[in-house]
């Protein structure tokens, strides 16, 4: 069985759907500007993994720092990160997130930084105060590495050994004959896009995104275009605060889990496929990406899907609510409709002041980041407060969509 939390699947799509800048060219030579020291070379590093986010250690003036691997995005770093650094802005940007919101943030370049025995110079980077988003702060990371640095060579991503190679020739790779293989479009930044099929939409500028930490993501209108055509596509409908962005929680009007027949990128053909189409932006995410060892070839605009997992078709089951902390307090924050929580009349907005024998009463950002998974539970007693009244209510998680 199949159980998705869309606050912890959908957490990211995109961090830098675009960049623009009074600065335009100077933000935009500076992101495309880094280089690599060596001419010839591959290395390997190890990772480690939050959910199935990549956490990756680079060094910068002598110091290891936790950075979370993502391409989806180009490459930003904390305040306390910049402060330590001693790294001087040098303009400002207009940065958009994934509910296209935009805000003014610093930039600053950074002379060298080294990954494994790799020395990238002359990198850019966005001044970013992640840990102003609780859910951000959770994951204890000093900033994002991003696009800008990875369109500078070819990586291979493995979750089977929690290693990323990356090397200037893609002959260092192993790559079996009959390896799928999709064009990649390479957008701002470095951000790597593909183009998508679903029966005859044609799916443009989704993007591969370990930032991401969810599966395959696609925007709610489209879908509402797919179910025009197919009628027969099974889903689920929810409602509410359904995601994280940098600036915060995300809203949007409705969103689905769609169960497709068939997806097709490139080579790649992606069989009875749960599909969240919740958000406007489009992503490959982590959690699909680690069911496959992926290598990224910026320079041959190519990306390799060698799978290291058998399809495992499963239902889509869950207990059909989420949760967000807002100034100590734990709220209902989405529903999905006809699941277990909406027919026992759990409402968006209710207070969760207990689930099971877990306390959510005067919750800090710390103890959410200790029981923010924790409530998954498959059957759950909870109390809620609303309107001054207590409730107590019993459920346990069902199927809402089957294979």
């Amino acid at each position: 069985m199949k159980s998705l939390n869309r606050l912890w699947i959908v957490f990211i799509v995109s961090v830098f759907c675009a960049i623009q800048s009074s600065y335009g060219q100077n933000i935009g030579r500076l992101l495309n500007s880094t280089s690599i020291e060596h001419k010839s070379f591959k290395s390997t590093i190890k990772f480690e993994t939050i959910g199935k986010h990549i956490i990756v250690k680079p060094v910068i003036k002598g110091k290891e720092y936790r950075m979370l691997f993502d391409t989806g995005a180009v490459t930003s770093m904390t305040p306390e990160m910049i402060k330590e650094l001693n790294l001087k802005n040098i303009g400002k940007a207009d940065v958009l997130d994934i509910d296209i919101n935009a805000n003014k943030l610093n930039y600053v370049k950074l002379d060298t930084l080294t990954l494994a025995d790799i020395r990238f110079i002359n990198v850019g980077a966005l001044v970013l105060d992640h840990n102003s988003v609780v859910d951000f702060r959770c994951m204890n990371i000093d900033g994002f590495l991003g696009a800008n640095i990875f369109r500078k060579a070819i990586w291979e991503i493995d979750y089977t050994t929690n290693e990323i190679t990356f090397t200037d020739n893609i002959q260092n790779l192993d790559i079996p004959i009959n390896t799928p293989k999709i064009r990649m479009y390479i957008g701002y930044g470095g951000v790597p896009s593909v183009t998508s099929y679903i029966g005859k939409h044609k799916i443009y500028n989704t993007v591969i995104d370990y930032g991401y930490g969810g599966g395959i993501a696609l925007d709610y209108p489209l879908f509402k275009e797919i179910l025009k055509n197919d009628s027969t596509i099974k889903y689920a409908e929810g409602f509410g605060t359904s995601t994280v962005g940098i600036y915060g929680e995300v809203k949007v009007p409705k969103f689905y889990i769609g169960k497709i027949d068939e997806l097709k990128i490139g080579d790649l053909c992606i069989k009875d496929e749960f599909i969240d189409f919740g958000l406007r932006t489009r992503a490959f995410g982590a959690s699909k990406l680690a069911d496959y060892r992926v290598i990224l070839d910026w320079k041959g605009k190519k990306a390799y899907f060698v799978a290291t997992k058998d399809k495992q078709s499963t239902d889509f089951k869950t207990i059909g609510y989420g949760i967000a902390l807002r100034d100590k307090q734990v709220y209902v924050s989405y529903l999905y409709k006809n699941s277990p929580a909406e027919k026992a009349d759990i409402r968006i907005g209710d207070q969760v002041l207990k689930i099971n024998d877990i306390d959510y009463k005067d919750v800090t950002p710390d103890k959410w980041c200790d029981i923010r998974n924790v409530w998954r539970f498959k059957k759950q007693n909870i109390t809620l407060l609303r309107d001054q009244e207590v409730i107590h209510v019993s459920i346990e998680s069902e199927v809402l969509i089957e294979i």
